[in-house]
């Protein structure tokens, strides 16, 4: 095992990253498991982008694929109306 956290101290700016997104963007993201704490929330990253933005949580199992493929149709119809 290699300290790489130690030899790397080079930090990518999220906030900043976030906040100056102008193209429209989806999210995925799996649901938080049953044992977190509190309800799912939209991360803090994702609210910080000004652009055009949708936010998807995968469930787990068989049902990923189809909300995937739902969400991304939705998503890209949406596109045409801006």
């Amino acid at each position: 095992l290699v300290p790489s956290h130690m030899m790397v101290h080079d930090r990518y700016d999220l906030d900043a990253a976030a906040a100056s997104l102008r193209t429209p963007s989806l999210w995925f993201l799996p649901f938080p498991k049953p044992d977190a704490n509190g309800p799912a929330q939209n991360p803090e990253i994702f609210q910080k982008v000004q652009a055009s933005k949708m936010f998807v949580w995968l469930p787990p199992g068989k049902t990923t694929t189809k909300n995937y493929s739902d969400e991304l149709s939705h998503w890209l119809d949406d596109l045409q109306t801006h």
